[in-house]
């Protein structure tokens, strides 16, 4: 019984991680070398890899073996691929701000003839841009939405403080259908990409029960 349920562990985190990775089972076993025959064994718990097979596994997914058999709630991991680019975004975002602050002292020190303040102001839709540019380069679309919304919430800003129109803050009000627009437009996409995942594993189940 204990090693059935140890199948069954491993069964249900190989296909949890390969459906994390959106790959069918035949794209992870063409990354494994490996019969798609073979990798639906696994999922179906009716065949377990051995040790050195589990550390190839392992290693793909960058997860210990230990992770393949733990029966706990699933935990995402951060592979060195994705730290590096969460890194070098997060380092282009800090440093708009930090030629924000930079451009801001500069101005005081030298008492420029202007209000350097909108330096900060400026600075919220650049750095909201940079993620985004940055999140199009890696290909990460899954938070996407979050740092488009904020851009076109800090340009209403920018437009209401730096525009001397008495009836600024309908900026605000046209930032609203954009909002919901921005909203559909992802819930579509994501919808689609759910979609598409289902219909190739519908596929590859009827094609390995052929």
């Amino acid at each position: 019984m204990e090693k059935e349920k140890v199948a069954q562990t491993i069964a249900q985190n190989i296909q949890r991680y390969r459906k994390l990775k959106g790959l069918t089972q035949l794209d992870l076993a063409n990354k494994l070398n490996y019969s798609d025959k073979t990798v639906s064994k696994w999922e179906r718990a009716e065949g377990v890899p051995d040790i050195y097979v589990l550390t190839e596994i392992a290693a793909f997914f960058g997860l210990s073996v230990n992770d393949l058999l733990d029966d706990r709630p699933l935990v995402v991991p951060i592979n060195a691929k994705q730290k590096k680019h969460l890194m070098i975004t997060l380092s282009a975002f800090a440093g708009v701000w930090v030629i924000a602050v930079m451009f801001y002292a500069i101005a005081v020190m030298l008492a420029a003839p202007f209000d350097p303040w909108p330096a900060f102001i400026i600075a919220l839709p650049v750095s909201f841009t940079v993620f985004i540019i940055f999140s199009a380069i890696w290909a990460d679309y899954r938070f996407m939405v979050i740092p488009v919304s904020l851009l076109i919430w800090s340009i209403a800003l920018i437009m209401t403080l730096l525009t001397s129109v008495n009836s600024s803050f309908l900026f605000f009000i046209i930032a609203v259908p954009i909002q919901i627009l921005v909203l559909f437009v992802f819930f579509v996409i994501r919808y689609r990409k759910k979609e598409k995942l289902l219909l190739k594993n519908q596929e590859e189940q009827l094609t390995n029960n052929q």
